[in-house]
């Protein structure tokens, strides 16, 4: 069964879910009205992320956004995290992470960061409600300019359906690629994963600090 990312109307992603009650509404958002498909589960409205990204597609500034020095992710006052090399599995208590390869997609004109996640842990879990913000709002990637790179809703909706949302049985695995939209000059330095208890409802062993940062200039065998 095809599987799709849903945006609560009032702005709530809650993931995947079987369609009920298919109708168009007329959605005003950034002062515009648009005819959007929905579905109804349980009284409440949603609507796919792949119609909200095509009313308003990216520009090319839009995806890198200037933060001060002690904010970007290996900065003076970094995130406290996992820190490892490319190819390096790291652990948060729950899950294993590594980047597995890093490279400039001319085609796509963004930083392309190959990722693997496993389940650490002895029971079937999903990455959402056990660290994970639920539309990727927590992942970045760092410059060398010290610029930092969020991902557009686009790739969002994708990791969401690729990684997400992914329910993974003990020690199983989900691979998916990341693009992050960025000039080829600003070499890519760093990738984080700012995983955090605040969406851990479902209770998984984090660790205190379960971010995950990997230094993309090192490469471990």
């Amino acid at each position: 069964m095809k599987k799709v990312a849903w945006l609560v109307l009032a702005g709530c992603v809650l993931g995947l879910a079987y369609a009920q009650i298919q109708r168009v509404v007329s959605v005003q958002l950034a002062s515009q009205k648009l005819q959007l498909e929905s579905v109804e589960i349980n009284g409440k409205t949603f609507v796919s992320l792949e119609q909200i990204q095509k009313a308003f597609p990216p520009t090319p500034s839009a995806s890198t956004t200037p933060r001060p020095a002690n904010a970007v992710p290996g900065g003076t006052n970094q995130v406290a995290a996992a820190e490892g090399c490319i190819n390096e599995f790291l652990f948060n208590g729950a899950w294993r992470f590594r980047v597995l390869s890093v490279k400039y997609d001319t085609s796509k004109e963004g930083w392309a960061v190959r990722v693997e996640l496993r389940n650490g842990m002895k029971k079937v879990a999903r990455v959402v409600g056990s660290g994970a913000d639920s539309n990727a709002r927590d992942i970045s990637l760092a410059l060398n300019s010290g610029n930092t790179v969020s991902l557009t809703i686009g790739q969002m909706s994708k990791i969401q359906t690729a990684m997400l949302f992914n329910e993974l049985a003990p020690a199983a695995a989900a691979i998916t690629e990341m693009i992050f939209y960025a000039p080829a000059t600003d070499q890519a330095k760093k990738f984080l994963w700012l995983q955090s208890a605040t969406n851990n409802i479902d209770k998984a062993p984090l660790m205190k600090d379960p971010a995950f940062r990997i230094n993309l200039t090192c490469t471990k065998p």
